[in-house]
């Protein structure tokens, strides 16, 4: 099996968005499954919550549509909405009566099949994008990256069904800092996680070899680094995990003879990338 690459487009040729159509079958127009999918995607906008992610589905097999929005890990929900609103019709416009589809836009992605998707890895057809200037020192610039997205990696992996994401930085040659972020879709086990993301990194030889920045997106996972602060910190920080300070023992009380026994009250309630590549797999 091996990786064909095409589509090469220079990002002043480039929108942002992206749609990319599946070639696994076509739907007519009017159809039922063309019904159901209109009321799938209808129904991401309203189910959208803070989690960012949010999956549906209409119907009965065969004509059964499934639909699945995830917004940027660092993306505010209402910035995640808008972008929703702004690609459903333009994936609908660009993969018309296609079955299977997904769409990217920099504050989300929108992916629908008609067959099942939830808990589901799906990988290729996947997007590249690269920053053209390349790394001075790149032997020691891609240790380094590599060292910052193996623990990033890890720790995404472990997220909840709420949460898969980390981001971070790390030191980097000639007086660089090295920032990353990668993100998985949080309806994937920490196996399939884990393994979306190292794809998404041994691509980045392939697409981004020697470039000081890159972007793999795959679709259940997503990876970038730069050698600038791209991610938005203050949204970040309100999904770290908030650990609260254990409870106070309680009280010991030693009775005094002749006196009654005293008890304890019940404690209160408490800038743009350079290019892009459409990445697919196909068997030779």
């Amino acid at each position: 099996m091996s990786i064909v690459f095409r589509f090469l487009i220079l990002a002043n040729l480039l929108a942002s968005i992206q749609s990319t159509c599946l070639n696994k079958g076509n739907y007519t127009t009017n159809s039922t499954y063309m019904a159901n999918l209109n009321a799938v995607l209808s129904s991401l906008l309203t189910g959208l919550s803070s989690s960012g992610f949010y999956n549906a589905s209409v119907g009965q097999y065969p004509d059964r549509a499934n639909a699945a929005v995830l917004c940027g890990a660092d993306v505010e929900l209402d910035e995640c909405r808008r972008c929703l609103r702004d690609i459903t019709p333009k994936i609908l416009t660009s993969c018309p009566n296609y079955k299977q589809a997904f769409e990217w836009d920099e504050g989300c992605v929108l992916r629908y099949s008609n067959e099942t998707m939830f808990g589901v890895l799906a990988m290729y057809p996947g997007l590249w994008w690269w920053n053209l200037n390349n790394a001075t020192s790149p032997v020691r610039f891609k240790e380094d990256l590599r060292t910052l997205i193996d623990g990033l990696r890890i720790k995404a992996a472990a997220g909840d069904g709420t949460r898969k994401v980390a981001a971070g930085n790390i030191t980097a040659p000639d007086f660089q800092t090295i920032y990353a972020l990668v993100q998985c879709s949080p309806d994937l086990s920490q196996k399939d996680c884990n393994i979306c993301l190292l794809t998404a990194e041994a691509d980045i030889p392939r697409c981004c070899d020697n470039r000081v920045g890159g972007r793999v997106l795959l679709q259940s996972c997503y990876l970038r680094y730069e050698t600038y602060p791209f991610f938005n910190e203050t949204v970040l920080q309100k999904l770290e995990p908030v650990t609260l300070p254990p409870p106070a023992p309680a009280p010991v009380i030693v009775p005094v003879p002749g006196s009654p026994i005293l008890r304890s009250p019940p404690p209160p309630s408490s800038p743009p990338p350079s290019g892009l590549l459409i990445a697919s797999e196909d068997k030779i």
